[in-house]
């Protein structure tokens, strides 16, 4: 957020960086306050097949999460982005597993492929997203919330958990 503004300072484009970020915080709002009554699901983002990497609550995808009513299960990791087994995510059981579109999505697919009783397999909640959107704080990363948003949506609606 206030990276746009300096930016726009030293490009002498002060006026228009105000606006991008007005609008930015206003989209942000917008989707908070959209989703403030959702129906909690549980998520996991999902950056390596094998092993399988994740990311805890400082990552700005964990706060999208959080906006769009979703609680990342490893938000308590020790470190940003870290290796966490088969078996700790088996245990943590997903509603939701999320990953980049430009990660390596068959790996990822493949790796869950003997799974088949965890929550996010046995739903159809194994959501590619573009995660470019959410991994810089730009006014792109509202774009890629409300992207995220909705497909969080969709799998709630999978699980029966309908959104207000």
């Amino acid at each position: 957020g206030l990276a746009i503004l300096r930016v726009g300072a030293l490009l002498g484009s002060e006026d228009a960086s105000c606006k991008a970020e007005a609008s930015f915080r206003a989209n942000i709002e917008a989707l908070r306050r959209r989703y403030a009554d959702a129906k909690p699901i549980k998520v996991m983002y999902q950056l390596e097949p094998d092993p399988v990497y994740t990311v805890n609550s400082s990552s700005p995808i964990s706060a999208a999460f959080a906006l769009c009513g979703a609680q990342n299960v490893f938000a308590d990791y020790a470190r940003l982005a870290g290796p966490v087994s088969r078996e700790a995510v088996i245990a943590a059981d997903p509603d939701v597993i999320v990953f980049g579109e430009h990660d390596d999505v068959a790996g990822i697919l493949r790796g869950w492929g003997n799974f088949p009783n965890m929550r996010a397999q046995r739903f159809g909640n194994l959501i590619a997203i573009n995660a470019d959107k959410l991994a810089r704080a730009t006014p792109r990363m509202a774009e890629g919330t409300a992207e995220l948003c909705l497909a969080l949506d969709a799998a709630r609606q999978r699980l029966g958990k309908h959104s207000p």
